[in-house]
């Protein structure tokens, strides 16, 4: 990831929620070190124990803090929706799930129909035309789509500046799902996109498969 989008990560994120001035012990560690930490950590895997304080990173006890505190006031979630906002991509909304497999199992796993009755999860997706994630839902990997649509749809619509039409396949489809989109969108079944004059629109496969 390059240093000007952590900055304005880090920037985005401390207007949403400002460093907190005044309180005794040790300075806050700086937004975009937390950043920093926060992107060795999922790009190598490297254990939180391991994450050790330098000059441009923090450390991994700090990255866990902020990360509750974040959790907690929702921060994240207003950055994604300005963020998404700034972008003002592509109006059409395309769902679609995936499921993995969880070796440790939690409270968001079930048995696998689709992987012979493991544990697992089911995270759905959606994202806009041009593949940018808008939303996510994640549940036990035996909860049906159906279940999931509305708050899938809804999350979508409130990042959104609009949504011209819904992308889904047969699991998501229901007679109330199709009134709900109804507030200015319309739902279709799987299959390509439309494609604009000059055919620079993605089709609806590869849009959603950047997303995962």
């Amino acid at each position: 990831m390059d240093v000007r989008i952590l900055r304005l990560l880090a920037t985005v994120i401390d207007y949403c929620d400002p460093p907190r001035e005044g309180s005794r012990g040790h300075p806050p560690a700086e937004t975009i070190r937390v950043l920093a930490t926060l992107r060795r950590f999922l790009r190598e895997g490297t254990p939180w124990r391991s994450l050790t304080a330098t000059a441009a990173q923090a450390s991994g006890s700090t990255l866990r803090r902020w990360l509750t505190r974040w959790a907690e006031t929702g921060v994240l979630a207003q950055v994604h929706a300005l963020l998404v906002g700034m972008l003002r991509g592509h109006p059409d909304l395309i769902l679609d799930s995936c499921s993995v497999r969880a070796k440790r199992a939690g409270d968001l796993t079930g048995p696998n129909p689709t992987d012979r009755a493991k544990r697992g999860t089911k995270y759905n997706v959606a994202v806009d035309g041009d593949g940018v994630p808008v939303a996510c839902v994640a549940t036990a990997a035996n909860v049906n789509d159906t279940l999931v649509f509305e708050r899938l749809f809804l999350a979508a619509y409130a990042v959104m500046a609009r949504i011209r039409t819904v992308f889904a396949d047969k699991g998501y489809d229901a007679e109330h799902h199709r009134d709900l989109c109804g507030v200015g969108a319309k739902l279709l079944p799987w299959g390509p996109l439309p494609r604009s004059p000059d055919d620079r629109c993605p089709t609806r496969g590869p849009a959603i498969e950047r997303a995962k």
